[in-house]
């Protein structure tokens, strides 16, 4: 269960197709931003953000979910996550993958 004060808009597709300058805009927001890791066998990409616009446009761009979180310590800041998993969290993947770093490149490869 999500802790408290978490609140889902889920979007299960994306819906646009990525241009090449998406693809570069969203490599660069999870170089940054962003993690890779495996819930369980399931491969998930997140990034998360105290402004919402960067993190409405992952989802716009390769689907997932979206939470918004509104933190009561220390700063009382609302953050936005997103997270897309499983297919279309290696779709995403293949799509940024040469864009990424040498050490984001190697943590991507531990949830293949």
């Amino acid at each position: 269960m999500p802790p408290k004060g978490w609140k889902s808009l889920k979007v299960p597709n994306a819906v646009v197709k990525p241009t090449k300058v998406d693809i570069g805009w969203a490599a660069g927001f999870i170089e940054g931003e962003g993690s890779f890791k495996k819930i369980k066998t399931t491969p998930r990409i997140e990034a998360s953000q105290v402004n919402r616009e960067p993190v409405l446009r992952l989802q716009r761009l390769f689907g997932g979910s979206l939470k918004h979180y509104h933190n009561h310590k220390p700063t009382w800041c609302h953050i936005w996550h997103w997270y897309v998993n499983g297919a279309r969290a290696l779709e995403c993947l293949d799509k940024i993958f040469p864009l990424l770093s040498k050490k984001r490149k190697k943590q991507a490869r531990k949830i293949l």
